[in-house]
């Protein structure tokens, strides 16, 4: 049987567009068995509640709504800073205990993300002795050096497969919440930063189809890498961005 655990995080500005990617999401992947929807949402409208319960009764999917206001609480106790005055965006980082513990591997999408294909092949995938798995950014040499990454590549946040069942067994909330009160000051890109400095070295780097981001629309390839001019093994090859566009 086959098997995903999905995770999105928004507030009330971004809940229309939560629910358009949730649409998609259902439509593609109408074949896979059990596909389950988590919420990390704060003051979402009943109106907008009234929608996600409707795309659930018409696609046949759970979406469950996780309690998040501890999150909130110490998120601002932290003293992290917002990004377009919201926190929201940290807490894809810091759900992943409220998630039950039938749950080994769940994959977090961002709300403004249109899922265009079956992810059969994903809910597969093997995370192992990985914490987390992403896609690297696709404009990242900067942030690179900007946070002494060396040899590990600068990945994207947007798509994340978190590996709960590595996460549970080595209290990687806990040591993880430790590591940001030190580092917050050096964090300017927020939680993405959070995410390349904590876990260097750890992330397994997924394919660029699951994360296409929008720079490889806006320019071709003859013009993007010599632009860059990526170091050999930090980016994907011209072959494989074509192939996932």
């Amino acid at each position: 049987m086959s098997k995903l655990d999905v995770m999105y995080q928004f507030d009330n500005n971004y809940a229309p567009f939560a629910g358009v990617s949730m649409t998609t999401l259902f439509k593609n992947n109408q074949n896979i068995d059990d596909l389950t929807v988590y919420v990390a949402a704060k003051d979402i409208a009943e109106e907008h509640r009234k929608k996600f319960a409707e795309l659930s009764r018409q696609y046949h999917r759970d979406i469950v709504y996780l309690n998040v206001d501890h999150i909130y609480q110490q998120l601002e106790g932290i003293g992290v800073k917002s990004w377009n005055g919201s926190l929201a965006t940290w807490m894809k980082m810091f759900v992943v205990d409220s998630i039950p513990n039938s749950v080994d591997q769940l994959l977090y999408i961002d709300s403004d993300t249109i899922i265009t294909g079956n992810m059969e092949e994903l809910s597969k995938l093997e995370l192992s002795d990985h914490p987390v798995g992403a896609v690297i950014d696709s404009i990242s040499r900067k942030s690179n050096e900007r946070l002494n990454l060396g040899e590990f590549p600068y990945y994207n946040a947007g798509v994340m497969y978190f590996n709960i069942k590595y996460w549970r067994e080595h209290n990687i909330q806990k040591v993880m919440i430790e590591h940001l009160k030190k580092n917050i000051q050096k964090y300017s890109v927020n939680d993405q930063d959070l995410l390349n400095d904590f876990f260097r070295g750890q992330i397994l780097r997924l394919q660029p189809k699951y994360n296409f981001q929008g720079t490889h629309f806006f320019y071709k390839d003859d013009v993007y890498f010599p632009g860059l001019k990526w170091e050999k093994g930090m980016y994907y090859t011209p072959t494989e961005i074509a192939q996932a566009r």
